[in-house]
This record gives structure tokens, sequence and C-alpha cells, in this order.
């Protein structure tokens, strides 16, 4: 009789997990992929780098020198062939370079070559997917749209000068400025053909406080547009 029960309980979870692996197959997902996924979520990491714009009407960083990286985990959660929801964790690094050094905190600092605002954050990301076309067994094609929150854990000034001397140029940093709001939130978007996708970010929050050494009405670049892998199959 114990047998003969742990025979049809061996049938029902072989059964069950024939069942998921077809599953599987159907919504096109390979056996050997590296996402981490139940019969519809998965999580994966991610890793982007972006840079800053709308530099026609801030003239307080430059475009050329002010980039950003950003690492992460994506969750995500299918609702049909079509529609998913999910949310992010990431760290943030960005490097704002100041577009004229004579306008920045250093500014009476001799022979000054270059002055950055660096910053580190820490994102929460709500998205809903939208896919298209045809994924195999991979992710596909998408379209996200999502609204994130985000806290300043770090925001320093970094600055390089030429010392006068036969030597390469000498650093001065100050720590921890207090110019910078913490706070922040804004709106995302993101176009992913599988694992390589075009990112798109829009900071609807203030940046920094009235006390900053920048022009009268100083802001951070609200908008960025980067490049993200995503670190799957």
């Amino acid at each position: 009789m114990k047998k003969s029960i742990i025979l049809v309980a061996f049938a029902m979870v072989t059964g069950s997990l024939s069942a998921q692996t077809l599953i599987f197959e159907e919504k096109g997902w390979a056996a050997d992929t590296t996402l981490k996924r139940g019969e519809n979520t998965y999580t994966h990491p991610y890793f982007t780098v972006y840079g800053m714009g709308d530099y026609f009407i801030n003239q307080n960083f430059s475009i050329g020198g002010s980039i950003g990286f950003d690492f992460g985990l994506r969750h995500i959660r299918e609702f049909g062939n079509r529609y998913a929801m999910g949310g992010a964790f990431s760290v943030d690094i960005a490097s704002h370079r100041v577009a004229d050094t004579d306008l920045g905190m250093f500014k009476t600092q001799d022979n000054l070559v270059k002055e950055n605002l660096e910053l580190t954050h820490l994102h929460l990301e709500y998205f809903n997917r939208f896919t298209f076309g045809k994924s195999g067994d991979r992710i596909g094609n998408f379209l996200d749209l999502g609204i994130r929150g985000y806290r300043t854990v770090g925001a320093d000034v970094f600055a390089e000068y030429d010392p006068g001397r036969y030597t390469s140029t000498a650093e001065i940093r100050a720590k921890n400025v207090n110019f910078v709001y913490r706070w922040h939130y804004g709106l995302t978007a993101r176009l992913g053909f599988n694992k390589f996708v075009v990112t798109g970010a829009m900071r609807l929050s203030e940046s920094l406080k009235s006390n900053a050494p920048y022009l009268t009405g100083a802001e951070l670049p609200k908008y960025s547009l980067g490049f993200q892998i995503g670190l799957h199959k």
C-alpha cells in the first residue's frame, strides 16, 4: 500500500514538472536560460550607462563630461503574453561636470582644470511592460513605462588643478556637501530588444538648494538617455 502511494505521488510530481516545462516552452523560454523565474515571473540583473541632457537650457553642467552608471536587479510578473508589471532596485553613480570652473565650488582655486559634482543614488522603480513581436526563447521586444523614487546617499565635489610644477594635476574634494536635495522622483521609459535596451528618464523633483555654488536657480539636468544591457540570455 505504501509503495503504491509513493508511486502515485511520484507520478503526480513528475507530471506536474512536465506540465510546467511545457508551459515554459509554450511561452518561449529556453530550459538553459539564466533568468530566475517561476511559471510567469522572473528576475535578472542589469547594467546601464547614460548621459544627461537639457543642456540647451541648463548652462551649469557640461554634456560632454557628465555621465552616469546604474547597476540593479529587476523583477517582472507576466499577465498574459503582451503585458507585465515589475519593480527594480538599483545603485546609481552620476558625475556632473561643471561647465565653467569660474562658477564652481572651488572657483577661488588657481589653475583649476575641472570640477565634478559626484552623486550616489539608491533607486526604487515600478513599471508596466508591453511586449510586441515574437520572443522565441528570449524576453523579446518590449516597452516599459514607469515611475521611480530615489535617495541621494552620497554628494561630493571633486576637482583637479594644475599646481604649476612638473607633476600631474593635484586633486581636492569636498565630501557630503549640503546643497543637494536627498529625495527625488521621476518618470522612466525603456525600449528593449531582448537584452539590449535604450533607456530614458525625467526627474520631476528639485535637485539643488538655493545655496548651491552655481548660477542662480541652478538645477541638475532633468533628462537622461542611456544604453542598458540585461544580464540574462
